[in-house]
């Protein structure tokens, strides 16, 4: 089966704000029992940060096991990459997006540029970000990885996090 990461990425965060965003998220988590920092916890994915454990808000409303955790990535990235990534689908009738154009509008989105994707199928245009990008790739600069087995818990938390912030933070999943 392998191991996995839902991950729940900010897409308006800009570098300019990056530092101050991340201090930011990890206080809101904080203060709404999203995550508890008496209780430690490490992911070996991303040994280098750290790894913080669900708070009461997750324990009151999901099962889950012990080793679940959330760590923030504060750099601009591409998230979602892995094994069974496929390219962005439209959000309206499921259809993927050409890889062609897919392959041209996820590279101007890594040079700063969110671009409108047109549906073939159904004539759909909006952008990228907009997207179903569940099974394919985001671009960002502030992402949190969660590891669980329970993707609900990532659907809670990015749902939180769009009402609280008020900015776009859209999920993809990392199947390694």
């Amino acid at each position: 089966m392998g191991d996995h990461r839902e991950l729940i990425v900010d897409l308006d965060i800009s570098a300019a704000r990056l530092e101050s965003a991340s201090v930011e998220l990890e206080e809101l988590l904080e203060a709404t029992g999203w995550i508890d920092r008496s209780i430690t916890v490490t992911d070996w994915l991303y040994p280098d940060h750290v790894a913080l454990a669900f708070g009461q808000t997750v324990r009151s409303r999901f099962s889950r096991p012990e080793r679940d955790s959330l760590v923030i990535l504060a750099a601009r990235g591409v998230y979602g990459v892995g094994d069974g990534t496929t390219d962005p689908a439209c959000p309206s009738c499921g259809s993927a997006l050409s890889t062609d154009i897919a392959d041209t509008i996820l590279a101007a989105w890594w040079d700063g540029d969110e671009r409108v994707a047109p549906c073939a199928d159904c004539g759909l245009q909006a952008h990228i970000g907009e997207w179903n990008l569940l099974d394919s790739v985001a671009i960002g600069e502030l992402a949190v990885a969660v590891a669980t087995d329970t993707p609900e818990i990532a659907d809670a938390l990015a749902e939180h996090l769009a009402a609280t912030t008020g900015r776009r933070w859209v999920r993809t999943h990392l199947h390694l």
